[in-house]
């Protein structure tokens, strides 16, 4: 979870990498505005998010298998999108994962960590 954190958070700052740029800038230059929104409803070890291509719908992966969509800060539905957790291992840093989406939106990729302990990356 910290390695998301770090590397969403590195993403953010397009300025914190060192530039050949000879204006100086404040940090308050380089810092986008973030505004952080609580999302009402429980979710089960949540542990990356994307961002549909085509519609500002947010996509939360949980651990335990099962990916729900989110639209003006409210669970679309209370059944998810995705739910692999029948196939999905629980075990300390195993799960789901990550989540793509195809550049069109019509495929979601995932990575998880199957049952037998093997890492997968598939395609829906």
């Amino acid at each position: 979870m910290r390695r998301f954190a770090l590397l969403a958070g590195m993403a953010l700052l397009p300025g914190s990498v060192a530039s050949a740029s000879a204006e100086p800038s404040t940090v308050q230059d380089r810092v986008p505005q973030v505004l952080l929104v609580p999302v009402p409803g429980s979710f089960v070890l949540p542990v990356a998010m994307a961002q549909h291509p085509n519609s500002d719908d947010l996509y939360i992966v949980e651990k335990t298998g099962t990916v729900r969509a989110v639209r003006g800060g409210l669970v679309l539905d209370p059944v998810p999108v995705l739910d692999i957790s029948s196939e999905v291992s629980r075990d300390l840093e195993q799960g789901l994962l990550g989540l793509a989406f195809s550049s069109d939106g019509k495929f979601i990729y995932v990575n998880f960590t199957n049952t037998a302990g093997d890492t997968r990356v598939v395609e829906f």
